[in-house]
């Protein structure tokens, strides 16, 4: 029985957590996201990080020492300062990237770096990347570039713990053309605030996008269109089914 067991576990954590793809990524980060977030990626592509915020409100430092700078240029976008050898260290070339602000059911706040976010075989796409974790408090996009994106299905899925969400404008939508069950059970979620620039115009399914979000009341989707939707009974369906508070 005993032997039978230790199989199991390899087996397990065989298929969830390669070693090989995560050869540089900090281990506390697999706690916040999916590692299915980078399936068919290859590791060499991308690197997954934990930071800390220095003395200097906008500078954060990883473990190992890796410090990088926010920095807002003039037309109010957010971006990430790195200085050649450090991308080098984070391998930014194609120069996509996100920072998260996420605090946790731990009472820890934590800066999450994910970099070349677009490479791989499942390119454009950030589907279910915090899905299911249950010990996310609130999440602030803190600089993201989102430009080329084009799935976000799931994004923010089972997040039972999640309050609140802070998107910047530079959370940009615009090529994202499936958007279902993105909030989906975020039964902890009370206030929804997209930013100017999210863009629904080339979203063609939304189906499920708040179901079961049973604590949002306050939810402003004045600038949402639809014109994309094909079939509003499918891809609209379930879409606030259980939102009770909703005003």
């Amino acid at each position: 029985m005993k032997i039978k067991f230790l199989i199991i576990l390899f087996i397990v954590t065989g298929n969830i957590f390669a070693a090989e793809d995560f050869k540089n990524i900090d281990e506390d980060a697999k706690k916040i996201v999916n590692r299915t977030w980078f399936r068919n990626k290859k590791q060499e592509n991308f690197v997954l990080k934990l930071f800390s915020k220095t003395e200097n409100d906008n500078k954060y430092k990883s473990k190992d020492g890796i410090q990088i700078e926010l920095e807002v240029k003039e037309d109010n976008k957010t971006g990430i300062n790195i200085s050649d050898e450090i991308k080098d260290k984070l391998k930014t070339d194609t120069g996509k990237w996100a920072l998260f602000e996420i605090k946790t059911t731990e009472n820890n706040t934590v800066y999450l770096y994910c970099s070349d976010i677009e490479s791989g075989e499942t390119k454009y796409n950030t589907y279910g990347i915090f899905d299911s974790k249950k010990n996310i408090l609130n999440i602030s996009v803190l600089a993201c570039d989102t430009s080329n994106v084009k799935d976000m299905s799931f994004m923010f899925k089972s997040c039972s713990s999640l309050q609140e969400i802070k998107f910047q404008n530079n959370f940009y939508t615009s090529k994202v053309e499936k958007m279902p069950g993105m909030f989906c059970l975020c039964s902890s979620l009370e206030k929804i605030k997209f930013p100017d620039i999210f863009d629904t115009s080339n979203v063609t399914n939304m189906a499920c996008m708040f179901f079961k979000c049973s604590n949002l009341g306050e939810l402003d989707l004045s600038k949402f269109d639809t014109s994309k939707v094909e079939d509003i009974g499918k891809k609209m369906n379930m879409m606030f089914i259980n939102c009770e508070k909703l005003k």
